[in-house]
């Protein structure tokens, strides 16, 4: 297992293993229980949801979404839409 990437705000990053691609919208702090950030995907409904690694790579947990959706401006969907 490796150590997780760094990651900051607006990176383009892929998750799980189907390589979804998802912006980062929050960094947490280290060892936060929600997991390493906050991320958008999905660009045709940008979906916010939390995401870990697991080791090998980025991971949605396996816990509810709870629907949290984004402004069709913010900027981590327009990224998402333009470079995805």
């Amino acid at each position: 297992m490796s150590e997780a990437p760094a990651l900051k705000e607006m990176d383009l990053i892929e998750v799980g293993p189907h390589r979804t691609p998802a912006v980062v919208k929050i960094v947490y702090p280290k060892d936060s229980p929600s997991g390493a950030a906050l991320v958008l995907f999905n660009k045709r409904e940008p979906t916010m949801h939390d995401v870990v690694w697991d080791g090998s790579r980025w991971m949605f947990p396996e816990r509810p979404n709870y629907g949290l959706y984004a402004r069709e401006f913010d900027p981590c969907a327009v990224k998402l839409r333009r470079d995805t």
